[in-house]
């Protein structure tokens, strides 16, 4: 059995101080409509707290995370500058590189006449498993079971009669029209790291022997990885894979003990850090003004 890391200790120590304080509000709060009420505030307390901390390790492993070409990284934390191409097996690549989208997700809901909850149609992942970073010609391949990303969105909410025009604007859509027939409302939601355009990376980077995989991977991604491998030796069977390649990945960053997700963003090293100093000081002024909540009260009960 693996031993708790760093960052689980402390999660776990803040998780048993706020049950501390459940159990504490509910014996010495008279009024239960206040205790009610002390609670949820401790919860926005808890969520504001783990959302300060999450954006200064993104801080953190800015500015610790050497930067680096994938053809010169050292293995271990890096920053990377790379580019994305549309897959080839993406049932929609025409789309794709027509509107140069590199990586990209998209959902369709409906509702109707009858059905006033919302519907999902359709949703789609441009990749899976692995997606390939690239630099000129070489390739380092993100886990995307531990990415993080800051990508362009897009979300759109139309009438079902408005279609035809929508389709103009998004293309995609014209392959559901049977499906959107009946729609009162649409709602077309999408995100999308762009084509050849430059891709801001920071993970923690490896490179192994195209015949053997890394040991931390579970079955799902160890037969991704192996596929990424026989296509790079060129060959159709895992038997015959021979060790002639090296496979480069990015996955989880370690700083010590503990590990967070790689980060993928269109944003540049300086603007990327400004915006997670905005939301780390926005978590900081709201966990002040729900903190002053319980202290005023107690201070009017005195």
């Amino acid at each position: 059995m693996s031993k708790p890391t760093k960052l689980d200790t402390k999660l776990i120590t803040v998780i048993l101080i706020i049950i501390a304080f459940i159990i504490a509000v509910f014996v010495l709060t008279p009024s239960r409509g206040v205790a009610i009420v002390l609670l949820i505030l401790s919860v926005f307390i808890f969520g504001l707290i783990l959302g300060a901390q999450s954006n200064l390790q993104i801080i953190r492993r800015m500015t610790d995370s050497p930067k680096s070409t994938i053809r010169g990284a050292a293995q271990g934390n890096v920053e990377l500058v790379v580019t994305l191409k549309a897959p080839e097996d993406s049932p929609y690549r025409e789309i794709q590189e027509k509107e140069q989208k590199g990586y990209w997700c998209f959902s369709i809901r409906k509702t109707t006449r009858y059905i006033k909850t919302s519907e999902l149609i359709h949703e789609f992942k441009s990749h899976q498993d692995y997606l390939p970073l690239y630099e000129h010609d070489t390739v380092c391949y993100a886990d995307l079971d531990f990415v993080e990303f800051h990508p362009k969105t897009h979300k759109v909410m139309f009438k079902g009669s408005e279609l035809p025009k929508y389709e103009k604007k998004f293309p995609v859509l014209t392959a559901f029209q049977q499906e959107l027939n009946d729609a009162e409302t649409i709602t077309f939601e999408q995100e999308w790291l762009p084509l050849e355009t430059k891709i801001f990376g920071i993970g923690y980077f490896s490179s192994s022997p195209s015949n053997l995989p890394p040991n931390e991977l579970n079955r799902r991604r160890k037969e991704a990885w192996l596929k990424i491998a026989m296509k790079a030796e060129g060959i159709v069977e895992e038997a015959l894979l021979k060790g002639t390649m090296m496979i480069n990945t990015l996955t989880m960053s370690k700083f010590g003990t503990a590990a967070t997700p790689v980060i993928l963003s269109i944003f540049s090293e300086r603007r990327l850090k400004n915006k997670v100093w905005f939301k780390f000081w926005m978590c900081i002024f709201l966990l002040m003004l729900f903190l002053s909540v319980p202290v005023l009260y107690i201070l009017d009960q005195n």
